[in-house]
């Protein structure tokens, strides 16, 4: 039945702070994530935070990581207030996930309705997901949630750029921490190499370039595509391990 209106009831934190708004269709193969889909928007989404309490923790803390992502995007006072209430958020205090899920939906609306289809804004959405994509990619989508992934994508990602000269050591340290403090591991299984197949498939790619999105700072990034293959792997492997 294409073409049906429906309406999205998303049920994880995930889903209520991202993937339910903006009208993402998609579904993955072994190439890489997301590769084959369309935009077609729901009629409405409706969202009860009660529904997370039947999360298993794991799951409610993958959503975590898209929450953070917001943070470090577009939003510096979201990341500043997740730094200071990371018990809070853990223990699902309704009055706090209410806040970090509106925050979160606020800035997918602004990029959504500025850029639908990805043509430009909308590509700072991917923080830390080309490396994110291809780890689940690399691990068949069963090793590893989306925002377990995406947490070592945002990491790599601001160390690259820490080690290119992009943004300052302060900013790799709070994200670092940040992540911790949610309980998620930092550690990228995969040599970078063996990455690099799935990262030139990535859907911002375009001409043959690696495109990524790369922080300045909390709460601003920018989409750079000057980066060579070589160089990001030599970067990424002066990582004490982070990049193997």
């Amino acid at each position: 039945m294409r073409g049906i209106r429906y309406i999205q009831i998303p049920t994880t934190l995930l889903a209520q702070v991202d993937s339910s708004i903006g009208g993402k269709t998609g579904i993955n193969i072994k190439e890489g994530k997301n590769l084959i889909g369309t935009f077609y928007h729901p009629d409405a989404v409706i969202i009860d935070i009660k529904t997370l309490n039947t999360l298993p923790e794991r799951e409610y803390r993958s959503g975590i990581a898209e929450v953070i992502k917001y943070g470090m995007i577009m939003n510096q006072s979201l990341f500043n207030f997740l730094e200071k209430n990371t018990t809070s958020i853990l223990n699902k205090d309704i009055d706090i996930l209410f806040h970090i899920i509106r925050e979160s939906l606020i800035c997918k609306k602004y990029v959504v309705e500025k850029d639908e289809k990805e043509s430009s804004l909308r590509m700072i959405l991917n923080f830390g997901h080309t490396f994110g994509h291809a780890i689940e990619a690399k691990g068949g989508y069963k090793r590893f949630l989306h925002g377990e992934a995406v947490a070592i994508g945002m990491f790599l990602a601001t160390y690259l750029a820490y080690k290119i000269g992009f943004c300052d050591y302060s900013v790799l340290k709070r994200l670092q921490d940040t992540l911790l403090s949610f309980g998620f591991d930092l550690n990228n299984p995969y040599r970078i190499e063996d990455l690099v197949g799935y990262i030139k498939r990535d859907k911002k790619a375009y001409g043959g370039k690696i495109r990524l999105i790369l922080p300045k700072e909390i709460g601003k990034v920018e989409i750079v595509e000057n980066l060579e293959e070589k160089d990001i792997i030599k970067a990424l492997k002066a990582g004490d391990g982070y990049g193997k």
